[in-house]
């Protein structure tokens, strides 16, 4: 009824959350007045001035009374409330699941990088190439995993499911939240197209433009946070995947090279793996491997 529609806009009340109880079937003004919360003439006016609505606000008075007091509690600057974009709720419902399912454990190792930041001086001086310390480590990786394919494994009940194809998921914060798009068949890139692939991949995440298939599909993930100065980590596994490597910043540090003092550009990486798939052992050969390629880069 029409004095139900502006008890429901005073009230900043949506019409679709009340019982109506007309004789046809319409929301009357009674309906309202009942579904409307307790609150005092005060706060009923910072609301409408502050365009609240008062189904989300707490009263403090008795029977759940609103006063003008906790209106302004609600908007006092002590906190502000911020609803998870669908990205961030999917990703945070992953990575429970993750963690309450998983037997998950995380082995650290160093890695001398001095030799390749040569190479990729070398490249971008002669080719005018780009490429990043992350597409570096995605070559490693898809290699070593080729090497240790029980690491490209899922676990399955009472069996292993080993995948054929490497196809590494690669970590990327966008302004809607983390997003985990798929290089396909990692092991078979060029670096050069590679360098291209990650390149494109990225600003395509950022910009809202990555399609389900480019999102889905990966046997191993990657997440670097060596930009932000993190020097170790434990990363979450993405399941089912059995690991999930994390990169971590380059320090200059004094090492003793062929017994004499010289400075090294030292990084971490931090393996979490899925002990149900491997072992110990077996996760450290991988990340052998892969500091072993990463150190002799040629």
């Amino acid at each position: 009824s029409p004095a139900a529609k502006r008890a429901a806009s005073e009230r900043k009340i949506d019409l679709a959350t009340v019982t109506p109880s007309g004789k046809w079937g319409e929301v009357v003004q009674k309906d309202v007045l009942s579904a409307s919360p307790r609150v005092t003439p005060l706060a009923a006016r910072i609301a409408q001035d502050k365009h609240l609505n008062l189904q989300d606000v707490t009263g403090s008075g008795h029977g759940g009374k609103i006063y003008a007091k906790d209106i302004k509690s609600e908007d006092s600057g002590e906190f502000t409330r911020l609803p998870l974009t669908n990205i961030q709720k999917i990703t945070g419902k992953r990575m429970l699941e993750s963690v309450l399912t998983i037997p998950m454990v995380t082995e650290n190792i160093k890695v001398d990088m001095t030799r390749l930041l040569e190479l990729k001086q070398a490249i971008l001086d002669e080719s005018k190439v780009k490429a990043s310390v992350n597409d570096f480590v995605i070559k490693a990786v898809a290699k070593a995993l080729r090497k240790h394919p029980r690491m490209n494994s899922m676990f399955d009940g009472d069996a292993l499911i080993q995948k054929h194809d490497i196809n590494i998921g690669m970590a990327v914060a966008t302004d809607r939240g983390l997003l985990v798009p798929v290089i396909r068949r990692a092991d078979a890139l060029t670096l050069s197209s590679l360098i291209e692939k990650t390149k494109t991949t990225i600003e395509r995440a950022r910009e809202g433009k990555l399609t389900m298939e480019e999102l889905t599909g990966s046997t191993f993930s990657i997440s670097n946070v060596g930009m932000f100065g993190i020097t170790a980590f434990t990363p979450i596994i993405n399941p089912p995947e059995a690991g999930i490597l994390g990169v971590c910043t380059i320090e200059k540090v004094p090492r003793i090279v062929d017994g004499a003092l010289t400075e090294r550009s030292i990084m971490t990486l931090s393996l979490t793996f899925d002990h149900r798939i491997v072992d110990g052992a077996e996760s450290a050969q991988f990340l052998q491997s892969v500091v072993s390629l990463l150190e002799h880069p040629l």
